[in-house]
């Protein structure tokens, strides 16, 4: 399905409420990055991001990875038909 396709699926009231959230998010991030950058500079907001995604990035790559002692714990938890 093409883009104009599947945007013409959405009805004006869920397009109208999408964009102002968005408007209201970004815009939330510019004023919020001004106080940083008048003590960090550029480069301390630019640490201060790469350090957080960082943090961000690793704790969702640990909780994806499997255990090895998780199966063996929550065995009892599961069905028999998962392996």
């Amino acid at each position: 399905m093409n883009l104009c396709a599947y945007l013409s699926t959405f009805p004006p009231l869920q397009l109208t409420l999408v964009s102002s959230i968005g408007g209201v998010i970004g815009t939330g991030l510019f004023f919020g990055t001004a106080t940083p950058l008048q003590y960090g500079g550029p480069l301390g907001i630019l640490l201060g991001y790469l350090f957080m995604g960082t943090i961000c990035f690793a704790t969702m790559v640990f909780l994806s990875s499997p255990i090895s002692g998780t199966y063996r714990l929550t065995s009892h938890h599961r069905s028999p038909s998962v392996k």
